[in-house]
């Protein structure tokens, strides 16, 4: 049974009240040596209605409840710096007014530090968790597979081939005609080196790991040239050939890994097929 949506905005929000407080409680015993003395209690009860007051409606408005945590990203990262910059200048700013003579200074430095490095932390720990868990745990077994296209493509092929063990493929390495790129290491696994060096790669591969038993050309937005210059190195290593759809071809929710299919004569025209009108033409014969 689902749990109410409103259910988990209501489990975020108090998570936020309970991270807002915290991270005020702790600047201050930071500040005073983890001693408070009774007036900077007295101070520190009302400063915890300030921040409150200040930053949870900040947060809300910004819509950082409503964030998923597994899917966390750059942006994400930015709009929660953003979010804390304005709270925390709100808080500074109602607690100058009120308690202006008494208020030390750097506890808004402290509390603004302690409170965005919590929720960064909170935020992105489901994402590191999945990275680390795909990054730490390489399929042992399986189709070995080479990636052509060590690009945004190929390195999110690879990260979804290792997240769906059931697809049974296990990648080696990658093939790049960019050669700033050989060397380099996408997940730990390594670019190899050019697409016209495929047969050579595939022959030393085969000698000293498990056989390379297809390569996988990850260009989507490659052209129709490119395609074929890809497939004749592939041809040339004398092993099957795949790619991968295009953007407009995958964005109908399904898994990306699991549309992997042979190449077709609409990839290698990097165009749709011209379909000849017969009627016409009989006419003329």
């Amino acid at each position: 049974m689902k749990r109410p949506r409103h259910h988990f905005r209501a489990f975020g929000a108090t998570g936020y009240l309970l991270l807002v407080v915290s991270s005020l409680a702790a600047a201050f015993f930071l500040k005073f040596d983890f001693f408070i003395s009774p007036d900077t209690y007295a101070v520190l009860v009302d400063a915890l209605l300030f921040v409150m007051l200040a930053k949870l409606p900040v947060f809300y408005f910004a819509g950082l409840h409503r964030s998923l945590r597994a899917f966390a990203d750059v942006p994400d990262l930015f709009r929660l710096l953003a979010s804390n910059v304005v709270a925390s200048a709100i808080f500074a700013a109602v607690t100058l007014y009120s308690n202006g003579e008494i208020f030390p200074r750097s506890i808004f430095v402290i509390d603004f530090l302690i409170c965005f490095i919590s929720m960064v932390l909170v935020r992105f720990s489901a994402t590191m968790r999945n990275e680390a868990w795909v990054w730490d745990r390489p399929p042992k077994k399986g189709k070995a597979i080479l990636i052509y296209g060590a690009g945004a493509s190929g390195s999110t092929l690879l990260r979804e081939i290792r997240s769906h063990r059931s697809l049974g493929y296990k990648v080696v390495g990658f093939l790049d005609d960019d050669p700033s790129k050989r060397g380099a290491l996408i997940m730990g696994v390594p670019v190899l080196g050019g697409g016209r060096e495929a047969a050579r790669l595939v022959s030393r591969l085969n000698r000293r790991r498990a056989k390379v038993e297809e390569i996988i050309i990850a260009m989507p937005s490659a052209t129709g040239r490119e395609k074929r210059e890809a497939l004749a190195n592939c041809q040339a290593a004398r092993i099957p050939c795949k790619t991968i759809p295009g953007v407009a071809d995958f964005l109908n929710g399904k898994v990306l890994a699991e549309q992997i299919r042979d190449l077709s004569v609409t990839d290698l025209l990097g165009r749709p097929p011209v379909q000849l009108e017969e009627g016409p033409i009989r006419s003329h014969l």
